[in-house]
């Protein structure tokens, strides 16, 4: 509820029923308000709440189109309310890509943290929980192992947009980047053993040990042109019971 018309001037907020505003200082002070549906959070389009409002019903993710279908045009967020309970993860890319925020609570103005106008997509969660798109750890994997250039990596698209870290045999970093494939280049590491630390985008790590090894440059060496073999035939006939070449 606001005091002032057209959603301006002091605001309260309540959630359920309240049989006296006189307790909250704003009875017979209200002149505008919005109702939004109860569910994880309220995205908005301007500062301080303003603009049109958009509520997100469920935890999950919302990519550029389907913030669309919901009327929330891509980087046009300036402010939003999160529930209790719940937290909320923005994207500056479609599709949980590029730079990320993780928010809980409430942000009234999301300039002060450089976040206006930035939000491209959203996944909202319970808080505390993982990230969706991070998957087990188990479920990670390199290979070939050994490897002589490219490092693959299994549920890739989950880890992308994070960033990795090679640690050599003394635990010093020789390499760092930023997951954009399925493919880390190790190609000008020396040979040895290395630490692969893969950073999700909420800060999960996690680590896989492989091995370096160089490449076997085998020159092939040209025989000697051999002479062709020849093979004789010779005719036999048995004559009184041995045999006889002719």
């Amino acid at each position: 509820m606001f005091a002032d018309d057209n959603f301006q001037g002091e605001y309260i907020t309540a959630v359920g029923t309240n049989d006296c505003l006189d307790g909250r200082s704003f009875n017979d002070r209200a002149s505008s308000l919005r109702v939004r549906p109860a569910g994880t959070m309220t995205l908005y389009q301007d500062c301080y709440y303003g603009g049109y409002a958009r509520a997100l019903p469920a935890i999950g993710g919302y990519t550029t189109n389907r913030l669309l279908a919901l009327g929330i045009d891509n980087n046009d967020i300036s402010s939003l309310r999160v529930n209790s309970g719940y937290e909320v993860v923005l994207y500056d890319e479609d599709d949980y890509q590029g730079t990320s925020i993780t928010i809980s609570g409430s942000n009234d103005c999301l300039v002060t943290s450089d976040w206006n106008d930035r939000v491209s997509s959203v996944q909202v969660r319970t808080v505390g929980a993982p990230s969706a798109a991070l998957p087990r750890k188990s479920e990670v994997d390199v290979y070939p192992n050994p490897v002589v250039d490219k490092l693959h990596l299994s549920a890739a698209a989950a880890l992308t947009g994070g960033q990795y870290r090679i640690l050599n045999g003394w635990g010093k970093a020789v390499a760092s980047g930023r997951l954009t494939h399925d493919i880390v280049d190790v190609e000008a590491l020396p040979t040895g053993m290395y630490t692969l630390v893969l950073v999700a985008k909420d800060g999960q790590t996690v680590a896989r040990r492989f091995d370096k090894i160089a490449v076997l440059n085998v020159e092939r060496k040209r025989l000697p042109d051999e002479q062709p073999f020849l093979l004789r035939t010779t005719s036999a006939s048995l004559v009184n019971g041995r045999l006889h070449a002719q």
